[in-house]
């Protein structure tokens, strides 16, 4: 017979906080000490599903928190951030929805690849294998159908316990007007738009 005294030994390490929430003690039927026995299990029981329920909220109120400050700090930049899980976007700032001319809400759960036009879709599969890419330009599709230059930089980290690609992508509509515009003021007469002997050289070879 065990009698009450294993019991009570419990009790004192479970007051005292050194108690092992996973201890449960054998129950011997008919002992005097059956019925405290089987209360003082079921109070561990309790004990350690609230632990576990409150380990879980802890760990959501932390993922929580995290996603917020990386939230705060994507919105802080002019870059449109792109945040995704095995191509598969999971997040980003408002900045990517003037991008793509749609709200995060539908971006979130589309593989990246449906944004890009398949013949890019190897260049985009050889930069998302690196742990670190960029920067690299890439053409993204917008919602209107609109084929816009973009430049990214990526990086692989750890989020919520995922290995998570977090994308800075730019738009280079602008970039690619300027470029545009001092090749042509480089190759025409600035007074009468013709063609000058820079162009016609540059024909010529």
């Amino acid at each position: 017979r065990l009698g009450i005294g294993h019991v009570e030994d419990a009790v004192g390490q479970l007051v005292s906080g050194k108690a092992d929430l996973s201890l449960r003690l054998p129950v011997a039927p008919g002992d005097e000490a059956e019925r405290m026995t089987v209360l003082f299990n079921a109070l561990m029981d309790s004990i350690e599903n609230e632990e576990i329920q409150r380990g879980i909220a802890k760990e959501i109120r932390r993922d929580d928190e995290e996603a917020e400050r990386m939230k705060a700090l994507a919105n802080a930049t002019f870059e449109a951030i792109v945040i995704s899980v095995d191509g598969i976007i999971i997040d980003g700032n408002e900045a990517i929805e003037d991008l793509y001319g749609l709200p995060l809400s539908e971006l979130k759960g589309k593989p990246i690849r449906q944004l890009t036009p398949q013949e890019h879709w190897d260049k985009l599969d050889e930069e998302m294998n690196r742990s670190e890419s960029g920067p690299y330009e890439l053409i993204a599709i917008r919602s209107d159908g609109e084929h816009i230059p973009i430049e990214i930089r990526a990086r692989e980290i750890m989020y919520r316990g995922k290995l998570t690609r977090v994308s800075a992508v730019v738009d280079l509509r602008e970039r690619k007007a300027s470029e545009e515009q001092i090749r042509h003021l480089a190759q025409h007469d600035p007074l009468t738009d013709l063609p000058n002997r820079a162009l016609f050289g540059h024909r010529l070879e």
